[in-house]
Protein backbone atom coordinates (compact mmCIF):
# COMPACT_ATOMS: atom_id res chain seq x y z
CA UNK A 1 0.00 0.00 0.00
CA UNK A 2 1.36 3.29 -1.51
CA UNK A 3 0.65 6.47 0.85
CA UNK A 4 -1.93 8.63 -0.32
CA UNK A 5 -3.79 5.89 -2.09
CA UNK A 6 -7.12 4.51 -1.29
CA UNK A 7 -7.30 0.91 0.59
CA UNK A 8 -8.12 -1.61 -1.63
CA UNK A 9 -11.08 -3.50 -0.76
CA UNK A 10 -11.23 -6.45 1.42
CA UNK A 11 -11.59 -9.81 0.10
CA UNK A 12 -15.32 -11.10 0.18
CA UNK A 13 -14.40 -13.94 2.22
CA UNK A 14 -12.54 -13.14 4.36
CA UNK A 15 -14.06 -14.63 8.19
CA UNK A 16 -15.31 -13.14 10.05
CA UNK A 17 -14.67 -13.85 13.63
CA UNK A 18 -16.58 -13.04 16.80
CA UNK A 19 -15.13 -13.41 20.37
CA UNK A 20 -18.06 -14.23 22.80
CA UNK A 21 -17.39 -13.72 26.53
CA UNK A 22 -19.39 -16.18 28.90
CA UNK A 23 -21.46 -13.63 31.21
CA UNK A 24 -20.22 -16.05 34.03
CA UNK A 25 -16.60 -15.38 33.41
CA UNK A 26 -17.44 -11.53 32.94
CA UNK A 27 -18.42 -11.22 35.93
CA UNK A 28 -15.59 -12.75 37.80
CA UNK A 29 -13.59 -10.38 35.75
CA UNK A 30 -15.43 -7.59 36.89
CA UNK A 31 -15.19 -8.50 40.46
CA UNK A 32 -11.50 -8.96 40.38
CA UNK A 33 -10.99 -5.83 38.94
CA UNK A 34 -13.14 -4.09 41.56
CA UNK A 35 -10.85 -5.97 43.97
CA UNK A 36 -7.74 -4.81 42.61
CA UNK A 37 -8.95 -0.92 43.01
CA UNK A 38 -10.73 -1.48 46.24
CA UNK A 39 -7.01 -2.84 47.59
CA UNK A 40 -5.44 0.35 45.69
CA UNK A 41 -7.61 2.59 47.15
CA UNK A 42 -7.23 1.18 50.60
CA UNK A 43 -3.19 0.90 50.06
CA UNK A 44 -3.23 -2.78 50.23
CA UNK A 45 -0.68 -4.52 48.31
CA UNK A 46 -2.17 -5.93 44.69
CA UNK A 47 -1.90 -9.39 45.29
CA UNK A 48 -1.74 -12.35 48.10
CA UNK A 49 -4.60 -13.44 50.80
CA UNK A 50 -5.74 -10.57 53.49
CA UNK A 51 -6.63 -11.44 57.00
CA UNK A 52 -8.76 -8.62 58.52
CA UNK A 53 -10.72 -6.86 61.27
CA UNK A 54 -12.91 -4.11 62.28
CA UNK A 55 -12.23 -2.37 65.42
CA UNK A 56 -11.64 0.60 67.63
CA UNK A 57 -7.56 0.72 68.25
CA UNK A 58 -8.31 0.43 72.21
CA UNK A 59 -6.40 -1.64 74.51
CA UNK A 60 -9.34 -3.90 76.00
CA UNK A 61 -9.60 -4.94 72.28
CA UNK A 62 -6.27 -6.96 72.09
CA UNK A 63 -5.54 -5.71 68.54
CA UNK A 64 -1.85 -5.86 69.74
CA UNK A 65 -2.39 -9.92 69.76
CA UNK A 66 -3.67 -10.13 65.98
CA UNK A 67 -0.69 -8.28 64.97
CA UNK A 68 1.41 -10.58 66.60
CA UNK A 69 0.28 -13.57 65.30
CA UNK A 70 0.45 -12.22 62.28
CA UNK A 71 3.56 -12.56 62.54
CA UNK A 72 3.69 -16.27 62.38
CA UNK A 73 0.69 -15.94 59.71
CA UNK A 74 3.29 -14.87 57.11
CA UNK A 75 5.78 -17.20 58.12
CA UNK A 76 3.29 -19.79 56.67
CA UNK A 77 1.56 -17.50 54.14
CA UNK A 78 4.07 -15.26 52.57
CA UNK A 79 2.78 -12.72 50.98
CA UNK A 80 -0.13 -12.04 53.52
CA UNK A 81 -1.59 -8.76 54.37
CA UNK A 82 -2.97 -7.68 57.56
CA UNK A 83 -6.14 -4.95 56.97
CA UNK A 84 -7.18 -3.53 60.20
CA UNK A 85 -9.93 -0.97 59.93
CA UNK A 86 -10.61 1.76 62.84
CA UNK A 87 -9.13 3.80 64.71
CA UNK A 88 -8.41 4.98 68.61
CA UNK A 89 -5.63 5.93 71.25
CA UNK A 90 -3.86 2.81 70.82
CA UNK A 91 -2.89 2.98 66.96
CA UNK A 92 0.41 4.84 67.82
CA UNK A 93 1.97 1.67 69.87
CA UNK A 94 0.06 -0.62 67.60
CA UNK A 95 2.34 0.76 65.08
CA UNK A 96 5.27 0.26 66.83
CA UNK A 97 4.22 -3.33 67.77
CA UNK A 98 4.00 -4.23 63.83
CA UNK A 99 7.58 -2.82 63.50
CA UNK A 100 8.92 -4.72 66.51
CA UNK A 101 7.17 -7.88 65.07
CA UNK A 102 8.81 -6.87 61.25
CA UNK A 103 5.74 -6.86 59.57
CA UNK A 104 4.86 -3.40 59.50
CA UNK A 105 5.21 -3.03 55.82
CA UNK A 106 2.24 -5.79 55.49
CA UNK A 107 0.02 -3.97 58.12
CA UNK A 108 -2.60 -1.49 56.76
CA UNK A 109 -4.18 0.95 59.04
CA UNK A 110 -7.15 1.58 56.80
CA UNK A 111 -8.33 4.67 59.83
CA UNK A 112 -12.51 5.03 60.28
CA UNK A 113 -14.11 4.21 56.85
CA UNK A 114 -17.40 5.52 56.15
CA UNK A 115 -18.75 2.18 55.75
CA UNK A 116 -16.64 -1.59 55.75
CA UNK A 117 -18.40 -3.24 53.14
CA UNK A 118 -15.18 -2.67 50.52
CA UNK A 119 -13.14 -3.27 52.88
CA UNK A 120 -14.93 -6.61 54.26
CA UNK A 121 -14.97 -8.13 50.59
CA UNK A 122 -11.11 -7.53 50.53
CA UNK A 123 -10.40 -9.93 53.01
CA UNK A 124 -10.34 -13.81 53.22
CA UNK A 125 -10.54 -14.39 56.86
CA UNK A 126 -11.85 -11.91 59.20
CA UNK A 127 -10.34 -12.09 62.86
CA UNK A 128 -13.33 -11.11 65.43
CA UNK A 129 -11.96 -9.31 68.50
CA UNK A 130 -14.35 -8.55 71.07
CA UNK A 131 -14.05 -6.07 73.90
CA UNK A 132 -13.56 -7.31 77.14
CA UNK A 133 -17.16 -6.20 78.27
CA UNK A 134 -18.58 -6.68 74.64
CA UNK A 135 -21.60 -8.50 73.08
CA UNK A 136 -20.77 -10.17 69.79
CA UNK A 137 -20.78 -6.68 67.82
CA UNK A 138 -22.06 -5.09 64.65
CA UNK A 139 -18.71 -5.88 62.86
CA UNK A 140 -19.34 -9.55 63.51
CA UNK A 141 -22.76 -9.33 61.95
CA UNK A 142 -21.48 -7.38 59.01
CA UNK A 143 -18.76 -10.12 58.35
CA UNK A 144 -21.32 -12.51 58.43
CA UNK A 145 -23.38 -11.04 56.14
CA UNK A 146 -20.53 -10.33 53.61
CA UNK A 147 -19.82 -14.44 53.75
CA UNK A 148 -16.53 -13.97 55.73
CA UNK A 149 -14.97 -17.33 57.38
CA UNK A 150 -14.18 -15.66 60.99
CA UNK A 151 -12.17 -16.76 63.53
CA UNK A 152 -13.13 -15.02 66.87
CA UNK A 153 -11.47 -14.28 70.23
CA UNK A 154 -13.28 -16.17 73.32
CA UNK A 155 -14.27 -13.20 75.41
CA UNK A 156 -16.87 -10.56 75.99
CA UNK A 157 -20.58 -10.76 76.38
CA UNK A 158 -20.58 -12.58 72.94
CA UNK A 159 -18.73 -15.12 73.77
CA UNK A 160 -21.44 -17.74 74.26
CA UNK A 161 -23.43 -16.76 70.82
CA UNK A 162 -20.09 -16.80 68.69
CA UNK A 163 -19.54 -20.56 70.14
CA UNK A 164 -22.04 -21.64 69.18
CA UNK A 165 -21.88 -21.49 65.17
CA UNK A 166 -20.31 -23.90 63.31
CA UNK A 167 -19.25 -21.63 61.21
CA UNK A 168 -17.09 -19.71 63.61
CA UNK A 169 -13.70 -20.83 64.69
CA UNK A 170 -13.43 -19.67 68.56
CA UNK A 171 -9.76 -19.47 70.02
CA UNK A 172 -8.67 -18.06 73.46
CA UNK A 173 -7.57 -14.59 73.86
CA UNK A 174 -4.07 -15.41 74.88
CA UNK A 175 -3.49 -18.67 72.65
CA UNK A 176 -1.34 -16.30 69.54
CA UNK A 177 -0.25 -20.14 68.02
CA UNK A 178 -3.85 -20.96 68.19
CA UNK A 179 -5.41 -17.82 66.34
CA UNK A 180 -2.39 -17.87 63.66
CA UNK A 181 -3.32 -21.80 62.89
CA UNK A 182 -6.87 -20.95 62.67
CA UNK A 183 -6.68 -18.21 60.64
CA UNK A 184 -3.79 -20.21 58.35
CA UNK A 185 -6.11 -22.94 57.82
CA UNK A 186 -8.44 -20.69 56.56
CA UNK A 187 -5.90 -19.46 54.16
CA UNK A 188 -4.52 -22.66 53.03
CA UNK A 189 -8.28 -25.11 52.54
CA UNK A 190 -10.28 -22.93 50.40
CA UNK A 191 -12.86 -25.86 50.55
CA UNK A 192 -13.11 -24.93 54.32
CA UNK A 193 -12.83 -21.58 54.11
CA UNK A 194 -15.94 -22.05 51.51
CA UNK A 195 -18.20 -23.81 54.00
CA UNK A 196 -17.50 -21.52 56.81
CA UNK A 197 -18.38 -17.99 54.80
CA UNK A 198 -21.74 -19.95 53.18
CA UNK A 199 -22.84 -21.06 56.56
CA UNK A 200 -21.78 -17.79 58.21
CA UNK A 201 -24.13 -15.97 55.37
CA UNK A 202 -26.73 -18.19 55.97
CA UNK A 203 -27.01 -17.85 59.53
CA UNK A 204 -26.98 -13.67 59.42
CA UNK A 205 -29.46 -13.86 56.91
CA UNK A 206 -31.69 -16.55 58.78
CA UNK A 207 -31.43 -14.45 62.63
CA UNK A 208 -31.09 -10.79 61.03
CA UNK A 209 -32.52 -10.29 57.95
CA UNK A 210 -34.52 -7.48 57.75
CA UNK A 211 -37.76 -9.43 56.94
CA UNK A 212 -37.32 -10.92 60.57
CA UNK A 213 -36.31 -8.09 62.32
CA UNK A 214 -39.57 -6.61 60.97
CA UNK A 215 -41.36 -9.27 61.96
CA UNK A 216 -39.99 -9.96 65.56
CA UNK A 217 -40.58 -5.72 66.14
CA UNK A 218 -44.10 -6.34 64.73
CA UNK A 219 -44.65 -9.11 67.73
CA UNK A 220 -43.40 -6.49 70.22
CA UNK A 221 -45.71 -4.18 68.87
CA UNK A 222 -48.85 -6.80 69.20
CA UNK A 223 -47.83 -7.96 72.63
CA UNK A 224 -48.04 -4.10 74.14
CA UNK A 225 -51.56 -4.00 72.29
CA UNK A 226 -52.69 -6.77 73.84
CA UNK A 227 -51.27 -6.22 77.18
CA UNK A 228 -52.73 -2.32 77.08
CA UNK A 229 -56.39 -3.77 75.64
CA UNK A 230 -56.13 -5.70 78.95
CA UNK A 231 -55.72 -3.31 81.54
CA UNK A 232 -58.36 -0.91 79.93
Amino acid sequence: HVAGEPDAPLPAALPQIAVRVPAAQLGRDVVAFERVRARGRLGVASNGPVVGTVARLVASKGVDRLIRSFEKIRTAMPGTSLLIVGDGEERGRLEQVAAACGVREAVRFAGTLPETRVALSLMDVFVFLPATQEGFGLALLEAMASGRPIVAVRQGGGAPWVLDQASIVAVEPEDLRGLAAAVTRFLQDEGAARRAAEQARAVAQERYSIGRMVAEIEAVYRELVDKSRRIH
